[in-house]
C-alpha cells in the first residue's frame, strides 16, 4: 500500500469533506493502485497550502479507472475515508460467509466475531491471515490477486501447537 498526498483546491475541499465528491481525475504519474491511501493537502488558487480540516484526514482509493474515454495516462478513482479499508471489509466478509455456510447444523446460529491476524500488500496483491472467536480450531489465508481481480480462500484447521527446541 502506497500513501499519496496530492494538492486539492480549496473550492472543492467542503465537497470531499461533505462526501458529496467521493472521486478523483487525476494524471497517473503515481502508480495509483486500489487500496492505496490519498491525504489532501488543501491549496489556494496559487497552490499555497491552506488551513482545512481535510488536511489531516486519509482516504482510500476504492475503486481506479483508466482509459475509457479518458486521456492517455489519465486515471478517474473512487476514495472513501479511512477507517476498514475497502479490502480489509472484503477479505473478513469472505471468511464470515465460509465459516457460517460451514457451522454445523446442529450447532443453529451462534454469533462469533471474524478478525484479521496479519496482512500485507505487495504491489497490487493483498494477503491476509483471517481467524473467528469460533471454537473449530479454522484458521483463513485470504489473498487478492490485484492483477486478475480474484479472491482465494484457504481454509486450515490447527491440530495442534508444539515447542520443538
Amino acid at each position: 500500500m502506497q500513501t499519496h498526498k496530492i494538492k486539492l483546491n480549496k473550492n472543492y475541499a467542503d465537497a470531499v469533506l461533505s462526501g458529496e465528491k467521493n472521486f478523483e481525475v487525476r494524471y497517473n504519474d503515481r502508480g495509483y493502485q486500489k487500496g492505496d491511501q490519498v491525504k489532501f493537502v488543501v491549496v489556494d488558487a496559487s497552490g499555497i497550502e491552506v488551513h482545512s480540516p481535510l488536511n489531516v484526514k486519509t482516504y482510500e482509493i476504492t475503486y481506479l479507472i483508466h482509459g475509457y474515454g479518458l486521456e492517455k495516462d489519465w486515471c478517474a478513482f473512487g476514495i472513501k475515508e479511512e477507517g476498514r479499508s475497502v479490502m480489509d471489509q472484503e477479505a473478513l466478509l469472505i471468511v464470515e460467509n465460509y465459516a457460517a455456510r460451514h457451522l454445523d447444523v446442529t450447532d443453529g446460529e451462534p454469533e462469533f466475531e471474524v478478525y484479521i491476524v496479519w496482512k500485507a500488500k505487495v504491489l497490487q496483491n493483498w494477503k491476509y491471515l483471517i481467524s473467528t472467536s469460533l471454537p473449530d480450531g479454522m484458521y483463513y489465508e485470504v489473498t487478492y490477486n490485484g492483477d486478475k481481480d480474484e479472491w482465494y480462500l484457504d481454509a486450515y484447521k490447527k491440530f495442534e501447537n508444539v515447542v520443538i527446541k
